[in-house]
């Protein structure tokens, strides 16, 4: 809640009424976000394996910054600040999907059929389904207006 208010409201309404994009404030409010989640690295100072910590650490501010990029793009395209919590909210409730399950031989290979098929599904839906559900003109977004 308190991320899409600062990240979202706080920060791409202001550089789009200061004159800047959509496009351009929807790509310059998800770095910080994606810098604001390398805090986890103070979490893990003194373990013995850093590099790992590192890395993980690298990992999550990638896809928080390119999650950003997709939440700032549903809430200038909607223009609902609601839609991004919910969407973020969503989001941290599922976590980061288990793609080594897909893969792993403790599971059944039908578990990992499955498994496969279903992200299948859900990337072909969500890509397919991606430009008419993002269509601004459908949503009346306030950013399309200033």
């Amino acid at each position: 809640f308190v991320e899409e208010i600062i990240f979202r409201a706080c920060m791409i309404m202001p550089l789009i009424v200061s004159g800047e994009s959509p496009a351009n404030a929807i790509y310059y409010s998800p770095l910080l976000f994606g810098i604001a989640h390398g805090h986890k690295i103070l979490e893990h100072l003194g373990s013995p394996d850093l590099k790992n910590v590192i890395l993980e650490v690298i990992f999550q501010v990638a896809y928080t910054t390119i999650f950003g990029i997709y939440v700032g793009y549903v809430y200038v395209n909607t223009g609902s600040l609601l839609a991004a919590i919910c969407l973020h909210s969503y989001c941290n409730m599922m976590g980061f999907p288990e793609l080594q399950a897909m893969i792993d031989q403790d599971y059944e290979k039908s578990e990992r059929i499955i498994l496969q098929v279903s992200y299948a599904v859900g990337l072909i839906t969500f890509f397919y389904s991606w430009g008419y559900l993002m269509d601004p003109t459908y949503y009346d977004s306030i950013f399309y207006k200033i």
